[in-house]
């Protein structure tokens, strides 16, 4: 989901339905948000989808 080269898709994805989302997130999913907030891409950083990706992380989003 999050594999892609469209870093404002991307970044409506974290924002609009992860970010939302009550479910519990899935493995996978946790580890490319982890992965985007701690090493992001030159894409990532220039459009701040590593800011959306560590607000998750530090807001715990992701424990279900």
């Amino acid at each position: 989901m999050l594999n892609t080269g469209d870093s404002m898709w991307k970044y409506f994805i974290i924002y609009g339905l992860i970010a939302r989302s009550k479910d519990k997130l899935s493995s996978s999913l946790i580890i490319a948000l982890k992965r985007i907030g701690e090493h992001p891409s030159n894409i990532e950083l220039k459009d701040s989808i590593e800011d959306a990706a560590k607000e998750i992380v530090a807001n715990n989003l992701l424990s279900g």
